[in-house]
């Protein structure tokens, strides 16, 4: 499956807090630009779980999807299955973030997207917790800037050496790539 084909299908993996099924993923120039950066054997993570998992999947990154629905979760894999999109390369572990990440033990990642719980700290938390895993030019994208918290952390990275914004798009969501190690960890 291409990104076209996920676009045009447009699955609704989500739900509201009635149970009503939604599409509430990345949009769709994000989605571009994973496509584009991404290719076979990436190694890639990301808190939350929706189109990027199955465009991921379908790139044949070697992917981390940490979402703690296993129902949302059973929609997505059902949904590869049925459109042939091969997920022996996905990694599914149902648990929050919070509890997940600091036991994670991963190969220098090449992208992690954090589009997880929005919650006050989780955004922190997922990038504490991930910043040194990406390997140096590796990228890191939030999702739904908007949101304050996850506002406050791309305004953050934008002051840190560490880290350069690469791009900013307009479905409310951000890409740095990680210039060189050590930012997380400071202490001053």
């Amino acid at each position: 499956m291409n990104l076209v084909d996920l676009l045009r299908k447009n699955p609704q993996f989500h739900r509201t807090g009635k149970g009503e099924p939604i599409s509430d993923g990345l949009g769709k120039d994000t989605l571009v630009y994973i496509a584009e950066k991404i290719t076979d054997g990436a190694r890639t993570l990301e808190t939350g779980a929706g189109h990027s998992t199955v465009l991921l999947a379908s790139l044949g990154a070697c992917h981390i999807c940490v979402a703690p629905e296993s129902e949302e979760v059973d929609r997505i894999k059902a949904f590869c299955r049925d459109h042939s999109v091969p997920l022996d390369k996905v990694q599914f572990i149902l648990q929050k973030s919070e509890m997940a990440l600091p036991m994670l033990k991963s190969d220098p990642l090449d992208l992690v997207l954090i589009d997880g719980n929005h919650a006050f700290p989780a955004p922190f938390i997922d990038w504490y917790y991930t910043a040194d895993k990406i390997r140096v030019g590796g990228l890191l994208i939030i999702d739904d800037t908007e949101i304050w918290t996850a506002r406050i952390l791309r305004n953050f990275l934008l002051s840190e050496p560490e880290w350069r914004l690469d791009r900013e798009f307009s479905h409310r969501a951000c890409s740095f790539i990680k210039v060189k190690d050590g930012g997380h960890l400071k202490g001053w």
